[in-house]
């Protein structure tokens, strides 16, 4: 299978110390992953994968995994709108774009393509949705990565947690009503 070849060379850059704080699993976890595994994991009905591949030979550049709806999490209602639903809720996982296809805004489509689907399955709902990702703080790169995007720092971080989570939120302000 291409993707799980993918993904273990992602976590290669962690074996040869290219992304050291990048990934929160090893070179040898992902390994050693049977590909019933990879199968599972790509079967998964929560996770929305986006890749974007060459056009010519369809080599894997980048991917990026949404998973959800997640569960309703505390404080997860907008201000002010008591009355209002949660907002549907994604974590953003498994981002990784490959060394050659770096610095060359790939990353930022895939990111966008992946935000546009979660507003519009949210504005299906005529709900808010919310976008959750997580960083390590010494992955400078991811942290801007985010924040360029319009992620902000989120106070919902767990304590002593490795990693900083940052949001996005999408507005569905403006649909016509349903009829």
């Amino acid at each position: 299978m291409v993707w799980p070849r993918r993904r273990v060379e992602a976590t290669g850059d962690l074996k040869r110390g290219l992304t050291p704080t990048a990934f929160s699993s090893t070179y040898a976890i992902e390994a050693a992953f049977p590909e019933e595994r990879w199968r599972q994991r790509l079967a998964n009905p929560l996770a929305k994968v986006f890749v974007a591949v060459t056009s010519d030979t369809r080599q894997i550049l980048s991917t990026l995994v949404l998973v959800g709806p997640q569960p309703r999490r505390e404080g997860d209602s907008e201000p002010g709108a008591a009355d209002s639903p949660p907002p549907l809720h994604w974590v953003v996982n498994a981002v990784y774009t490959a060394v050659e296809a770096r610095r060359r805004g790939i990353g930022r489509a895939l990111l966008a393509a992946a935000r546009g689907w979660a507003s519009r399955e949210a504005a299906s709902q005529r709900r808010d949705g919310l976008l959750t990702a997580q960083a390590y703080e010494a992955n400078a790169g991811a942290v801007a990565f985010y924040r360029e995007a319009g992620f902000v720092e989120s106070d919902a971080t767990a304590a002593g947690a490795v990693g900083l989570e940052l949001r996005l939120h999408l507005s569905n302000e403006g649909l016509p009503p349903v009829s």
